[in-house]
């Protein structure tokens, strides 16, 4: 149950009666710096337990715990505050937002001073930060029956001075994240040319070539250009050499001319994320220090454009004072209203995308609020895809309505009195839908409306993005984080510095130039294959994003600075589609299954010149609507391309982050499998070593059951939760109990990856995350039948007995033929069948089939997902031989002759062979 209480309400006395589930009274506040908040609380009847907790916006803090001995004390009972009974107790806390401390008051005896509600888990030392209050709640239930709270003489206000709201900004003359200045006093008397980017260095002054250099056989070509504003060599001396024209353009060799001409020494690095630097100096160059050459080879790959640089490039822009300039251009949309009456993917894009533009200007205001008791990103989601709905409407239809009904949402927004930047992925997504007002709606705003907006990105956006660039320690936190928040925060930064460059110049030349410098932490994460760490679903949502940045530059400047050079960022579409199948995505880690909406594709396949895959986004796209369909009219190419030289890539391997996905073809019905290896430990990580997804006949019937409620992580430990645990995977466990279940930093890295047409062989070695319970543990995935059946086999070497659980989550109808074989169903369409069947030696088990609950010496988490719908098929073993094997095959029933028998592959992973 909760209670809500709205602002005007706050002092209104609550009485509860109270049950053994957790309660909820939640107080609308919203108070600006730093805050006191009071109250009067009693109990009667009886013993009650619970928090007071308060939200800021980002991490909330429980500040208070009612314990169900009759007492009210700090977090984790650090602190006794006072005993609650039938008499009122009056508590007073008080938070200082520099200190990000907080005083502590019983009955006007300060008990606690400067005391953290700093949250420790047994992995996160989580950092209470916020600049305001903007709900506070109490999470109460009874400890006895019939017992009640009583709250009244409720308040939340303002201690000290306001902030201020119009802000004075400095500009960051020095970002704490960057320092080239070694780099710069390293390359002051040599010259550098990158194979991977058009930068090139010129005894410490960078400029830009205009045609990039290319590796062949053992020689470096560059263009002539670049001998003549390097060496000045003249097209005369540069004839002696033998050189190759392309587009005629005359290239010679980088190696000869050195050696032979100029008496230079070249130095080559191969071994760099974005490799390809070529440094020319007349000592030998040798760098040993993989952090250094990495930061040099940076240097000199990214333009990195200085406020100057950028400030120049805007003001020689065709579209300096013009509108639209982000992400679509007035030619744009004129190209764009022709091509939704003639292409028919577009057509149906547009007439959806109108559809929802009508239910949108039926939406309510939007107010400031923390929908999910912690953050405002989800009313700032709403307004970035409502701003972009209404906005693309309005540009395509000229219809007005579209316009009147989007201010009211950009006064709301306008108005508020900050954008949450304690988390500032929200200050990101409002910023995106910002700009694009603006931007789009330019020609329909009064100069009292602009002058509004320009005022609240100046205070709620510029002031936050330029102090965070200054120092570390601000409230925005980091301004460019090694994962997908990265772009999440800083596309919208971007695309209003190109929205509001007319009013904001300097200003946002200064946040441009350095905002640039920390995407380069999210575009080197793709290297070397394309793959991205955090799964397809935070992929997606980070390409979008980088696309949009990347579309709100381009047009208006026509450079990306060589951005979209960065190592196999032009893979990182194809990461997307190999992780998915007919039915579902691969969703390790915190992903969901649904399949994943990367509109951003078709800008890559555009920008990118890859051929063969738009027809096949566009189909996967084709009911979309809201902001996706925009973006699909706005990136999709009507052009026909040429599908002839297009060769579909059945099965991949992404090295390091050792996820494989392979299929049997592309079209519905496929079979498909994506195995999980690699680490235990990062962003978004669960403990899925070993796992896989297996879908066939146009469904999936292992599946991945995905995140639970981020924000069960501030009360419990992070790998207590079931979904994060091995337990919750297809995977191996042995001897489940209260413990991780796998040891936290190991790996199971992939010995080896076999493929062919007919089927494909996987090895992992698992041993390191079972710690002292196996001396080798090795785990093997066989793609046969013609790609249509999935053997699992595990060979475990045990210290002493154990219990094995051989894991499989399922949603199908079931029906257990034996103890050794199941057949699955789907509900819907009974002929869709598997069947799974073990073989085991080393032990006695058979197959269970439960509630997809923890095991019962697991954590047990009242609040967290229950998993309905789904169930736990495992084959449980148990042994005290060393050697056990355990050997599964998964078979979609009715595949003829290709069938092969279980026996097959009950033999030592060793002599498997395809």
């Amino acid at each position: 149950m909760t209670l809500k209480i709205s602002k005007d309400k706050i002092s209104k006395p609550v009485d509860m009666k109270l049950s053994n589930e957790v309660s909820t009274i939640e107080y609308d506040s919203l108070v600006l710096g730093d805050f006191a908040i009071e109250f009067d609380v009693s109990v009667t009847d009886g013993f009650i337990s619970g928090n007071f907790e308060i939200q800021g916006g980002s991490t909330p803090a429980t500040v208070l715990e009612f314990t169900k001995d009759g007492e009210i004390r700090t977090r984790e009972g650090h602190i006794h505050v006072a005993d609650y009974g039938c008499s009122l107790v009056k508590i007073r806390v008080e938070y200082f937002v520099q200190k990000r401390l907080f005083d502590i008051y019983a009955n006007g005896e300060l008990i606690a001073k400067d005391y953290s509600a700093d949250i420790f888990t047994k992995l996160h030392h989580i950092t209470v930060i916020f600049d305001k209050c903007i709900t506070f709640t109490f999470d109460v239930k009874a400890e006895t029956d019939g017992a009640k709270i009583h709250i009244e003489n409720v308040s939340a206000r303002q201690i000290g001075n306001a902030p201020v709201w119009e802000k004075e900004i400095v500009p960051a003359d020095e970002v704490w994240f960057l320092n080239e200045d070694e780099e710069k006093d390293f390359m002051k008397d040599k010259v550098s040319v990158h194979l991977r980017s058009s930068q090139t260095i010129i005894n410490g002054a960078k400029y830009n070539l205009l045609h990039m250099p290319y590796r062949k056989n053992e020689n470096i070509f560059a263009p002539a250009e670049f001998y003549k504003l390097a060496f000045d060599i003249s097209a005369e001396e540069l004839s002696k050499f033998v050189f190759e024209e392309k587009d005629g353009v005359l290239y010679f060799p980088l190696y000869d001319i050195c050696e032979k001409l100029i008496s230079k020494k070249v130095f080559y690095d191969t071994s760099s994320v974005h490799s390809g630097l070529v440094i020319i100096s007349d000592e030998t160059i040798k760098i040993d220090d993989k952090e250094k050459l990495q930061k040099l080879n940076d240097y000199c790959f990214f333009e990195r454009p200085s406020p100057k640089k950028w400030l120049s490039d805007y003001n020689n822009s065709p579209l300096k004072g013009v509108h639209p300039r982000i992400i679509a251009t007035e030619k744009d949309f004129i190209r764009l209203r022709e091509e939704v009456k003639t292409n028919e993917y577009k057509k149906r894009w547009f007439k959806n995308l109108l559809e929802n533009c009508e239910e949108i200007m039926k939406e309510p205001t939007l107010k400031y609020e923390v929908r999910d008791r912690v953050r405002l990103m989800y009313v700032a989601d709403d307004f970035m895809v409502w701003m972009t709905c209404l906005a693309f409407a309005y540009k395509m239809t000229g219809d007005r309505k579209y316009f009147d009904a989007a201010w009211k949402q950009i006064e709301a927004v306008s108005n508020m009195p900050d954008w949450n930047p304690v988390h500032h992925i929200d200050v990101g997504i409002m910023a995106l839908g910002y700009a694009i007002s603006y931007d789009w709606f330019y020609e329909l705003l009064t100069d009292k409306q602009r002058e509004l907006m320009e005022k609240c990105v100046h205070n709620n956006l510029f002031w936050i993005i330029n102090e965070a660039h200054k120092r570390p320690d601000t409230p925005y936190g980091d301004p460019g984080m090694d994962d997908n928040h990265n772009t999440f925060c800083n596309a919208g930064v971007i695309a209003c510095v190109v929205a509001f460059m007319d009013i904001h110049p300097e200003v946002g030349s200064v946040i441009a130039s350095n905002t640039i410098k920390v995407l380069e932490r999210y575009l080197r994460l793709f290297a070397p294959y394309g793959a991205y760490f955090e799964g397809p679903g935070y992929a997606a949502i980070g390409i979008n994003y980088c696309v949009r940045l990347f579309a709100s530059i381009e047009p208006c400047f026509g450079t990306l600075y060589s951005m979209d050079k960065a190592e196999a960022f032009d893979r990182s579409s194809d990461y997307i589609t190999n992780t998915e199948s007919d039915a579902l995505s691969f969703n390790f880690a915190d992903n969901g299954p649904e399949p994943r909406t990367c509109m951003a594709s078709l800008w890559l396949y555009n920008h990118y010149n890859i051929k063969g895959k738009k027809e096949h986004i566009a189909e996967f796209f084709k009911d979309y609507a809201g902001l996706e369909s925009v973006y699909c009219t706005i990136f999709y190419n009507v052009e026909k391309e040429d599908m002839t030289d297009v060769d579909e890539v059945l099965d991949v391997y992404y090295p390091g982050e050792e996820i494989i996905t392979m299929r049997n073809h592309f079209n519905p019905g496929q079979v498909f499998v994506g195995i999980k290896a690699g680490d235990t430990l990062y962003v978004h990580s669960h403990l899925d070593c070993g796992s896989f997804v297996f879908d066939a006949l146009g469904r999936r019937w292992a599946h991945d059951l995905g995140a639970d409620d981020y924000n069960l992580e501030y009360n419990w430990g992070f790998y207590e939760i079931f979904r994060r645990r091995p337990e919750s995977h297809n995977t191996l466990i042995i001897d489940p109990d209260e413990d991780e279940g796998f040891v936290l930093g190991a790996r199971a890295d992939i010995l080896s990856y076999e493929s062919k047409p007919h089927g494909i062989i996987v090895k992992v070695d698992m041993t390191t995350l079972y710690g002292d319970k196996v001396t080798d543990a090795k785990r093997a995935f066989y793609f046969t039948d013609k790609r249509q059946s999935l053997v699992v086999r595990d060979e475990v070497e045990l210290t002493g007995e154990s219990e094995l659980y051989w894991m499989m989550f399922i949603d199908s109808d079931y029906e257990v033929v034996d103890s050794n074989q199941v057949i699955l169903k789907d509900p819907q369409d009974i002929s869709k069948k598997i069947k799974v069947e073990f073989f085991v030696s080393g032990g006695n088990g058979e197959i269970h089939i439960d509630a997809p609950v923890p095991f019962p010496k697991s954590p047990q988490i009242p609040e967290q997902d229950a998993n309905e719908g789904f169930h736990k098929l495992y084959y449980k073993l148990s042994s005290s031989n060393k050697n056990v094997t355990i050997t599964a095959k998964i078979t979609p029933v009715g595949i003829g002759n290709d069938e092969s028998e279980i026996g097959d592959y009950c033999k030592s992973i060793c002599e498997w062979t395809l």
